[in-house]
């Protein structure tokens, strides 16, 4: 009876240590190879496109997430397009060609296009109406959905800059105080209150269970709520109109150092922050694009209600995220800023301003 207990004791001990063994392991792997684990998850075939299936964890902690490249599929009913260095922009090289303007775009859900096709979001517009008008230039879109001041700063310092800019279009909107629509989730690979073996085991009998869970949404679904406090900490700096104006400056001071314009478009912003916008734009020369005027125009002579106006302008009552009537004010109102510029064009070479709104 000894001789039995003995060796239960020893069975049970040696199973022990050997989940220990492969925990640890596990965790090893897991936290070493855990950054490239979103890059590798393909769009789901026949399946729902959700926001999480275009992106992919940034190597950049404080951009955070971005586009992954090479995507072509059907998102909010459009297609979404990517390049090889995960725009929403036709192929380029890193290298600028001779001759060639090169326009880089900062942004959220509105630059990137949220629910309009490729050729339909505003910076496309203006590329073509440029070109239209005889000018050698290539617009860049880095906008990404969800992005705020401060992962669009640090997306020009570490990824636009490589592509020798002529001038720089900033996006601002009322949100860009806000944390990013997805963060990182802080993990302790020593943490005893989880175990990696078994969610890795999970993932494997569940498909379902496996995810980007690096990553969480603004709603922390997922999150522990004594964690979630931890995963905000971490996105404090980058929060609140503190957190916009050092990002702002940033992108101001770096084009003010190469010597080429900033322009900011805003559709709807508070008080506080067009006031941070007027100290940014007259303490470094940034030009500010309101959409206002554009729209003003676009209903000029009209007797419309403020839902006729969403209507017209908005996805639907429910996204407020601008159609493409919307984006081709955007176009209009971006392409004001460059014409009245003459360190960009030659105000004299081409056609000026597009008139979107007329048509």
């Amino acid at each position: 009876m000894k001789d039995l207990a003995l060796k239960i004791l020893l069975v049970a001990a040696s199973s022990t240590l050997s989940a220990a063994l492969f925990e640890g392991a596990y965790r090893v792997i897991h936290f070493r190879g855990g950054e490239e684990e979103l890059s590798t998850v393909e769009a789901p075939k026949g399946g729902k496109v959700t926001l999480r299936t275009l992106i992919k964890r940034s190597e950049e902690s404080q951009i955070v997430y971005e586009l992954k490249p090479n995507l072509k599929l059907s998102f909010q009913g459009v297609t979404v397009s990517t390049n090889s260095a995960g725009l929403r922009s036709p192929e380029i090289t890193a290298e600028k060609p001779s001759g060639v303007k090169r326009i880089i775009g900062l942004g959220d859900s509105i630059m990137f296009g949220w629910g309009v096709e490729d050729d339909e979001t505003y910076l496309r517009i203006v590329e073509k109406e440029l070109r239209d008008g005889g000018r050698s230039v290539e617009v860049l879109n880095f906008g990404v959905p969800g992005y705020n001041s401060a992962m669009e700063a640090s997306t020009f310092l570490t990824r636009a800059l490589q592509y020798s800019p002529d001038a720089v279009i900033l996006h601002f909107v009322n949100n860009d105080f806000d944390v990013p629509y997805f963060m990182l989730k802080p993990a302790d690979p020593w943490a005893l209150d989880r175990s990696y073996l078994w969610e890795f085991v999970k993932s494997r009998i569940s498909p379902s269970a496996k995810g980007d869970d690096e990553l969480v949404g603004m709603d922390m679904r997922g999150v522990e709520r004594g964690d979630r406090s931890e995963v905000l900490q971490q996105y404090e700096s980058m929060t609140g109109r503190a957190g916009a104006q050092q990002a702002l400056e940033l992108i101001a001071a770096e084009t003010t150092r190469l010597q080429i314009p900033l322009f900011i478009v805003y559709g709807t912003a508070t008080s506080e922050q067009q006031e941070l916008l007027k100290d940014v734009s007259k303490k470094f020369g940034a030009t500010l694009l309101p959409v206002r005027p554009a729209v003003e125009r676009f209903f000029a002579g009209k007797t419309v209600t403020k839902e006729d106006r969403m209507k017209a302008l908005q996805l639907s009552s429910g996204d407020p995220h601008p159609n493409a009537t919307g984006h081709r004010l955007y176009a209009e109102t971006v392409m004001e800023g460059i014409m009245s510029d003459d360190r960009l064009f030659d105000s004299s070479v081409g056609a000026g301003p597009p008139g979107l709104h007329n048509r």
